[in-house]
């Protein structure tokens, strides 16, 4: 079938997504000829059954709008005309194109067939650095006019535009990137292919000339790169102490504000004295601008060869810094500071494995097809080869992991010189200001790129104990483990006859029959081992247990002294490593020979081995975590062991996790390697005091210089309210339906007929989901858009739906109870469904407890307790960030005041805003007149 340049952009309506049983409600349609777009044509339709409101409130199109409209089949031939001998386009065409052609040939009368192009895959390709590709959005980002989201015939405008936008990026492309997406665009949807190749062919008879910025190298298109020096080194200043030498430094670019201030003063304190103690404390509330207020007085005593390293906890906040605070800095001090962003290796492309990867398996899975060409395009961007800056929802791709960086030396590879791994390294080491999150850091505290720093920040600092702790915990899992190995095992034994006969033509050197059966032997000895494990684990652990048949998982924790026969466990863990090692070894000699051959050894066998090649680096960091557990099981420090089985398995394929419990090795080493750290938050103190934090991270007094706790700039007494209903029931009583059946009748009671935004904080998300479901059929749905996390999107996708609707309810979990922040009046009721306490279930909480009450101490009082105060702080702290804001939180937990610990609890917010009198009825009149 063959493309045309003639297109009719259409956009549907429908009462729903069935195409069988819904129907067309409106047809928008703008024509394009010549690159101009043309006529428009919208038609209301009379679908002849009912719309309902969710339709209606997304449409805008009612049961009273369409009831006097033709009917499909009288308006059925004027738009078949409109669409005959041109490409039908729509953003997501397999919804609209076959929604029309089912609806045309239900007609006897019309036959109706069209090439049809997709401008979401399109967009996919083209715009490789969106994290939406929602029509609404990508027409925000492109700075089109879209008044009327949702209907049919501004969507198709919209659509329109943005066809000839992704027209000219293709024209834009360079030639050699163009080919190289042209021979991989058989995978995407009907005929969006044929767009690329039919410019792609009217452009490859001219000549063409490569942008300055541009290179071409081994036929990939990159980006030029160039590293920036510092030109900081000699300018000379001196840091503002009053007030007044303060605003004036600040004015026009920074607000002054007090606390901020007194911020700014107390570490340029700390900064300027030299003291053994090199700790300090400091928790500062949300909105007292923390960031601006520990850089800016650092900004004075940093230069390349005394760095600051900033470890925060999400990429999220490393990009704020980066792309706001940095930004900002730079206008308070004239100067322009170079700033790195230090991750993994794997978070960055390898131009080799990519460039061997690319033609590999051409008619593979479609979506790494997609992958392969958005890539291309991004390689045109980027300087940096951050795969972050693709915005994928799925970072699980098996193709990633093959393409990643190992962070290993390049040398004499083709893209040696271009290696992206190598020129963020040197970038780091012309930078003054390095950015990284707490778990890199914590697992490469040895790493030579700190090795010009001076000054350490460690940001949202009440993470980082348990980042020091978790990320270096490993664990091993024989279900994992299994599922990779037979992974590589089906791929040999599907593939037999392919590679035996390819092994006769003696394409790939020394790799033959033999090789095969060697590994038949090595898959059989892992079998062996794996099942040695777990019938040890098994026997020794569980066997014995009465209630095993009564649950699917049993799990049992142990502080590292009382584990039984310890060196028999290693011995069963060494024999999983050395078995898997020779797998790996086997396989990459295959993968070798493949790439050493000189003839090409066709598509199939190309697929076999780049398939074999992802699970091989699968398994490779699966031995890289075995031969972790060993040696942490074998080392000397207090540590707590976890062991799970799963009794639904006849293997009972057992999970094994050391966790750690001693962090002193580790703030030793922080401690001799900066001149000053600074810990920094809004969650390190309970009624302030900081006795929690201190001995969750076990820093001892000798090390503390300062300790600070700042206040907000206005009176949080006057801008919020917590509610606790005195009609709550007994929670605890409720089984798990019941109880989000309660929920979900409290939650609709709440928030239905008002226009305030909520979020509502849950500890477990199964709850979560129960909840999400019952309250879709609920009329509170009819009324606001209901978000759930993990299920309308990923975390930074649904922040943004939020943050751009009117009146919305998200129901968030885990990460959500901090870190989000909504400006102005986008959240103004957070709602806390139980009170935060971590799962006694869980294998770190069950060691926590273990280790703690091995010390004599009350584990409930010293560690449960007091993380659930902090959680519920930094809950409540989702609302207020400006004097101007407004808030109130409802706690339907009524533990909160039935309990000694509840009341504990409540004892961190001030008495003023906490009303415990009213009926949940009544409450919802009060918030109602407080939020006005």
């Amino acid at each position: 079938m063959n493309i045309t340049r003639k297109f009719a952009v259409v956009d549907l309506e429908t009462t729903g997504t069935n195409k069988d049983e819904d129907r067309i409600i409106q047809f928008g349609c703008t024509l394009i000829d010549d690159g101009k777009i043309g006529e428009s044509i919208s038609i209301l339709i009379n679908p002849e059954q009912p719309i309902n409101k969710r339709i209606t409130e997304l449409t805008g199109i009612s049961n009273e709008m369409v009831a006097d409209a033709p009917k499909f089949e009288e308006v059925a031939s004027k738009i078949y005309q409109c669409l005959k001998g041109r490409t039908f386009v729509a953003h997501n065409v397999n919804f609209d194109y076959p929604f029309i052609k089912d609806a045309l040939n239900s007609i006897k009368s019309l036959d109706f067939d069209a090439p049809a192009v997709d401008t979401v895959e399109l967009s996919q390709i083209l715009l490789p650095q969106l994290s939406s590709y929602k029509l609404q959005d990508i027409s925000e980002y492109l700075n089109i006019s879209h008044d009327h989201p949702h209907r049919a015939d501004d969507d198709a405008l919209v659509t329109a535009k943005l066809l000839l936008i992704l027209i000219q990026r293709i024209e834009m492309l360079p030639l050699t990137t163009l080919r190289n997406i042209c021979e991989i665009s058989e995978s995407t949807i009907r005929q969006t292919s044929l767009l690329f190749k039919n410019i792609y062919q009217s452009r490859e008879q001219h000549a063409e000339i490569l942008s300055d910025y541009l290179y071409e190298k081994h036929g990939l298109i990159l980006r030029k790169k160039q590293i920036e020096v510092s030109s900081n080194q000699t300018k000379k200043r001196h840091f503002p102490n009053s007030e007044s030498e303060k605003r004036s430094a600040f004015l026009g670019t920074l607000d002054f504000r007090q606390q901020q201030a007194q911020l700014m003063n107390d570490i340029n304190h700390i900064l300027n004295h030299s003291k053994k103690q090199k700790w300090s404390l400091l928790e500062a509330p949300t909105g007292i601008g923390k960031t601006i207020g520990y850089l800016y007085p650092l900004t004075f005593k940093i230069s390349l060869d005394k760095k600051v390293v900033v470890a925060t906890t999400t990429t999220v906040l490393q990009n704020q810094i980066q792309d706001e605070a940095i930004p900002l800095l730079n206008r308070l001090s004239d100067y322009s500071f170079n700033v790195q962003i230090i991750k993994s290796s794997y978070n960055y492309l390898d131009l080799d494995r990519f460039y061997n990867a690319l033609y590999q398996n051409l008619h593979g899975h479609k979506n790494t097809s997609i992958l392969k060409m958005k890539i291309l395009v991004w390689l045109t961007m980027t300087t940096t080869g951050d795969m972050d800056e693709l915005r994928l929802s799925n970072r699980k791709n098996p193709f990633l992991a093959l393409i990643s960086h190992r962070g290993e030396d390049k040398t004499n590879t083709n893209f040696s010189e271009d290696d992206f791994w190598k020129f963020n390294l040197d970038k780091a080491r012309n930078a003054e200001i390095l950015i990284t999150n707490q778990a890199y850091f914590s697992k490469n505290l040895d790493s030579k790129i700190w090795s010009n720093a001076e000054y350490l920040v460690i940001d949202e600092a009440h993470h980082f104990a348990q980042n020091l702790r978790s990320n270096n915990s490993p664990e091993m899992n024989i279900a994992t483990i299994s599922n990779e190995v037979k992974k590589i095992s089906d791929t040999f034994y599907q593939n037999r006859t392919d590679l035996k006969s390819t092994f006769n033509d003696d394409y790939l050197l020394n790799w033959g029959r033999e090789n095969l059966s060697e590994l038949e032997s090595l898959f059989q000895n892992y079998q062996q081992s794996s099942e040695a494990i777990n019938s040890y684990v098994y026997d020794n652990y569980f066997k014995e247990k009465s209630s095993i048949n009564n649950q699917p998982y049993s799990s049992e924790q142990f502080l590292n002294q009382d584990l039984k026969e310890q060196n028999k466990l290693v011995d069963l863990l060494s024999n999983i490593k050395d078995n898997l090692s020779d797998i790996i070894i086997k396989v990459d000699e295959l993968v070798g020979a493949y790439f050493a051959q000189e003839n090409f050894s066709g598509v199939k066998i190309s697929s076999i081995v780049m398939n074999l090649s992802m699970y091989n680096n699968n398994l490779r960091n699966q031995v890289f975590n075995t031969s972790d557990l060993i040696t942490k099981i074998t080392s000397s420090e207090i540590s707590g062991i976890g062991l799970q089985v799963n009794n639904g398995s006849p293997l009972h394929n057992c999970i094994i996790s050391w966790y750690k419990l001693d962090t002193n090795t580790e703030l030793q080493q922080i401690n001799s390697a900066f001149k000053k750290i600074l810990l920094v938050s809004g969650a390190i103190d309970n009624n302030d005091n900081f006795s929690f934090f201190i001995n969750d991270l076990q820093l001892k007094s000798k090390y503390i210089d300062q300790r600070h706790i700042y206040q907000n700039d206005f009176d949080i007494k006057q801008n919020a309210k917590i509610y606790i209903p005195n009609d709550t029931q007994d929670i605890k009583s409720m089984n798990d339906d019941a109880y989000s059946g309660y929920l979900s009748e409290m939650l609709e009671k709440f928030l239905i007929d008002n226009d305030h935004q909520a979020l509502v904080l849950f500890n477990s998300l199964q709850t979560m989901q129960s909840v999400y479901q019952k309250l879709s059929t609920s009329t509170l749905n009819d009324q606001k858009e209901i978000l759930a996390q993990g299920i309308n999107g990923n975390n930074e996708k649904i922040k943004k739906r939020f943050s751009n609707s009117k009146n919305s309810v998200l129901l968030g979990s885990n990460s959500f109870w901090e870190g989000v922040d909504f400006p102005k009046k986008i959240l103004e009721i957070v709602i806390i469904t139980r009170l935060p306490f971590d799962s006694p279930d869980q294998n770190e909480t069950m060691i926590r407890s273990k280790y703690l009450t091995s010390l004599n101490i009350n584990a409930f009082s010293a560690d449960a307790l007091p993380r659930a105060s902090l959680k519920l702080k930094q809950g409540f702290g989702r609302l207020i960030r400006t004097k101007n804001d407004r808030g109130v939180m409802i706690i339907l937990d009524d533990r909160i005041i039935k309990t000694k610990y509840g009341k504990n609890m409540l004892a961190e917010f001030p008495e003023e805003i906490i009303d415990k009198q009213l009926s949940s009825q009544e409450i919802k009149k009060n918030l109602e007149e407080f939020l006005e």
